[in-house]
């Protein structure tokens, strides 16, 4: 069962990031829940258990999707008045991310001004409505890919958990 249905997926190919495009990257988009992290042009962010991604390529995060298989969907977000130094202030408030307190949204969220969101599910809906999303594009998703599967808050907070133990283990 999926939480946000998808009909348009388009294909990923490098010319899908536009110089000052910010892109919501949606990884392991058919996992429960999936992780979430933004770009900004060539700079990507996003906010882990083991710490932060603070400016990285965009080129390397696609190298790793695609040496690993990862499910990944990209939202682009269309006339964003994100800035680049904006998002790197917002994450520069994280050192990781810790069930109940932080999650890969939480930074995101702030970016957008939505506090009340508790899922990725909501902040698409939200973007969506305000035709804030220009387009989806796939990348190793699955040929039955149909949308980001249900899940609810515990269940984040659970994946958050079980990562940080597995890290310490």
């Amino acid at each position: 069962m999926s939480d946000w249905l998808m009909n348009d997926i388009r294909e990923f190919t490098a010319d899908s990031i536009e110089e000052n495009s910010v892109m919501l990257w949606i990884l392991h988009a058919d996992k429960v829940p999936p992780h979430v992290g933004i770009s900004i042009g060539h700079a990507y962010f996003s906010l882990k258990v083991d710490g932060k991604d603070v400016d990285v390529n965009v080129k390397n995060v696609l190298s790793v999707i695609r040496m690993k298989s990862i499910p990944t969907l990209l939202a682009n977000v269309q006339d964003s008045p994100i800035r680049k130094e904006t998002i790197r202030e917002i994450y520069n408030q994280f050192e990781y991310a810790e069930a109940p307190l932080y999650s890969c949204l939480t930074p995101i969220k702030q970016l957008f001004q939505r506090p009340e969101v508790t899922k990725l599910i909501s902040l698409l809906e939200q973007l969506e409505a305000d035709a804030c999303i220009r387009g989806y594009y796939g990348l190793n998703l699955p040929q039955d890919y149909r949308g980001i599967p249900f899940y609810t808050e515990k269940d984040i907070h659970n994946h958050l958990n079980q990562l940080t133990r597995d890290m310490v283990e």
